[in-house]
């Protein structure tokens, strides 16, 4: 999802982005994509683009999600990392090459939560990690753009922020934004299945 302001209105840009991975990467990953759609955020946002003349809205719509395997990470399968926090801390720091250790840490984090097959242990790991980085917030109750509220761990700030909201009771991973919520991933269901990908996915 992103949110684009042209005109004196702001547009919401959405596309359906489905993910299957399989456990051992022998079929590697599949991506199913539905179509981009956008619309005025608001009512008024729609009265600002009546009044513009309505102009084509999906202009550069969002192309779907770009998968993203940090350098190294995929010499350790993802199913096999440590659930410990310290344990998982020093392994994802063991493939740094380039970035300061908050940073790193916090880029192949957000990897793991969105991008990955890691297990539930790691994912619960994985939070403590990332709650425990200079610099990282932990807030209740904040409020993802579907309005579903969590834990959030925030990094950063304005323009700059990120957040990670996890769901208070299960634990699961609500979404991921950026910024003042102009972009953002918001997860729908994640977990782990026997059945197979559909197949009319694509690889990504």
């Amino acid at each position: 999802m992103a949110r684009q302001k042209s005109a004196g209105y702001t547009v919401e840009q959405r596309i359906r982005d489905v993910l299957w991975a399989a456990r051992e990467r022998k079929i590697g990953y599949r991506t199913q994509r539905g179509p981009a759609f956008a619309k005025p955020l608001t009512p008024a946002d729609e009265q600002a683009w009546k009044n513009a003349g309505s102009p084509t809205l999906c202009d550069g719509c969002l192309p779907g999600k770009t998968y993203f395997t940090p350098l190294k990470m995929t010499r350790t399968p993802v199913t096999d990392l440590p659930a410990d926090p310290e344990a998982l801390k020093a392994e994802i720091l063991r493939t740094n090459d380039k970035d300061t250790p908050e940073a790193w840490l916090w880029g192949v984090g957000k990897w793991l939560l969105l991008d990955a097959e890691s297990t539930s242990a790691t994912m619960a790991g994985l939070y403590r990690v990332l709650a425990g980085l200079p610099g990282v917030r932990v807030e209740d109750n904040v409020a993802d753009i579907d309005g579903r509220t969590g834990i959030a761990l925030t990094y950063g700030e304005a323009s700059a922020r990120q957040q990670i909201i996890i769901d208070r009771d299960s634990g699961q991973l609500l979404a991921v934004q950026e910024g003042d919520g102009s972009s953002a991933y918001v997860v729908q269901r994640l977990g782990w299945t026997d059945d197979p990908a559909p197949k009319e996915s694509t690889y990504s």
